[in-house]
């Protein structure tokens, strides 16, 4: 006979099906963990709805039995967001994942938050649009993490983060109650705009369940190219004045020596003895012309003035493929080979990532560990990857880690520029945010989820 606390998973069971409902125990482990390095937690069941009806049952259980739940996408989140803490429920969302409406005379699209990424922006281009964000995991990731945690991306240099695009959204209150929040038009100013609340808030408010997208004109020409420098400082201060010449990049990646060494012994980027760092920049333009030939010229010289030992353009969209590759791959090829990394995500203003830079090298020196740097140097978001093979060395990482974060914040930044507090860097939001900031953002928390179910041990410390 089953217990009392295991009647909430029967009702489930009961309600929903056997086929939304999972609680074989060789299945569970596949939920618990992200890509945040954060330890898996085992749930007790997992429902994977794929109506928004299913969605409110299951909350609506999960409350009356006073059962944490976990809205989840597909796991690659880099914070812990996911991480069933609490253990409890997850709700599985990957398979509410169609394309519910693209209105192209509006440049608006409706959308599940299971649809991969990837898969919305190649179908939104197929209509002649541009979906923008573009995280890392774009090929994996889903819609409604990206809504999640705010994501971004390299091109969110010119184009802006997920919150930029999100119109409005349909959330299920921890109650079951549906609520439309935000608007389907392009302006509009009624009210207080809990749609960016919303976004970034981690799950901790209710699972996002419809997300009404704005969309732009699909850029038809780009010109993808590497510069290569002898020392990443030269690299970081390439960007700055780039930008502060007003240079419209699309993308400015910077690539540290460490991760350019990577790179070179994976066989990308057929880089030069010589360079000790790169950058990855792109410009686009809604057609071909001269002024986006004259604006590769601009940078060119640019790139030249600050020393730069090569320039390559990508002559092919094949080329330009294998270069975003390399760079796609960049996180994973860095990690070969080490047994443990810790993976931070810190932003500062743009004219500040020189010294941000500076400050990681006296970071690096000072711990003797390896630390390679890379990330989207044109928004100042750097992600900063502390390397160890020794478990003993694992209090030296961190305290690199916490220095990272006081560097950044030293230099006005923050801790966390896209990848969410979740519940990796929830115990270091009071260093950037005051205690009073922190305690209206609880209070908020508990209008929309009185009893506290969802996603528990996440963002507040």
């Amino acid at each position: 006979m089953s217990s009392h606390d295991d009647r909430w998973i029967e009702e489930l069971v009961r309600s929903l099906g056997r086929t939304q409902v999972i609680t074989d125990p060789d299945r569970l482990p596949s939920f618990g963990g992200d890509e945040s390095g954060v330890p898996a937690v085992l749930p007790a069941a997992i429902v994977r709805p794929v109506t928004v009806e299913a969605v409110r049952e299951a909350l609506r259980i999960a409350v009356s039995a006073r059962v944490p739940v976990t809205p989840r996408g597909a796991g690659t989140g880099k914070a812990g967001g996911c991480v069933p803490s609490q253990g409890g429920l997850v709700i599985d969302l990957t398979r509410m994942d169609r394309l519910i409406d693209l209105d192209g005379a509006s440049m608006m699209a409706v959308v599940q938050p299971g649809i991969v990424t990837g898969e919305l922006r190649r179908r939104i281009a197929e209509a002649g649009y541009l979906y923008p964000p573009d995280p890392n995991s774009l090929n994996s990731c889903t819609l409604g993490g990206n809504v999640a945690t705010n994501a971004a991306g390299p091109s969110s240099m010119k184009y802006g983060v997920t919150r930029d695009y999100v119109l409005g959204l349909e959330l299920v209150l921890a109650s079951g109650e549906r609520m439309g929040i935000g608007r389907r038009t392009l302006k509009g100013v009624a009210g207080y705009d809990l749609t960016a609340l919303v976004v970034g808030s981690e799950g901790t408010l209710g699972v996002v369940t419809e997300v009404i997208l704005r969309l732009r004109p699909l850029p038809r020409a780009q010109r993808t190219f590497l510069a290569y420098f002898a020392a990443v400082e030269q690299a970081a201060l390439a960007v700055a004045d780039l930008a502060a010449i007003g240079v419209d990049l699309r993308v400015a990646e910077l690539i540290d020596g460490l991760s350019l060494d990577a790179a070179r012994a994976s066989g990308g980027f057929g880089v030069p003895d010589a360079a000790g760092a790169a950058l990855l920049l792109e410009l686009d333009a809604e057609r071909e012309g001269d002024a986006l030939d004259r604006s590769l010229e601009i940078v060119g010289e640019q790139l030249a003035r600050h020393d730069a030992l090569d320039i390559r353009v990508a002559a092919t969209a094949a080329q330009r493929e294998s270069i975003w590759e390399v760079r796609r791959d960049l996180s994973a090829t860095i990690k070969e080979g080490r047994s443990h990394w810790i993976s931070e995500d810190v932003g500062v203003a743009r004219a500040r990532v020189p010294d941000l830079v500076r400050a990681v090298a006296r970071i690096r020196e000072q711990s003797g560990l390896t630390m390679a740097t890379y990330g989207h140097a044109g928004e100042g978001n750097l992600h900063v990857n502390i390397l160890w093979d020794d478990p003993a060395d694992r209090p030296r990482a961190v305290a690199a880690s916490e220095a990272v974060f006081r560097a950044a914040l030293d230099l006005g930044g923050t801790i966390s520029a896209e990848h969410g507090i979740g519940a990796a860097k929830r115990n270091y939001l009071a260093w950037e945010q005051s205690a009073e900031l922190i305690a209206m953002q609880r209070a908020i928390k508990l209008l929309f989820d009185p009893t506290g179910i969802m996603n528990p041990g996440k963002v507040f410390p």
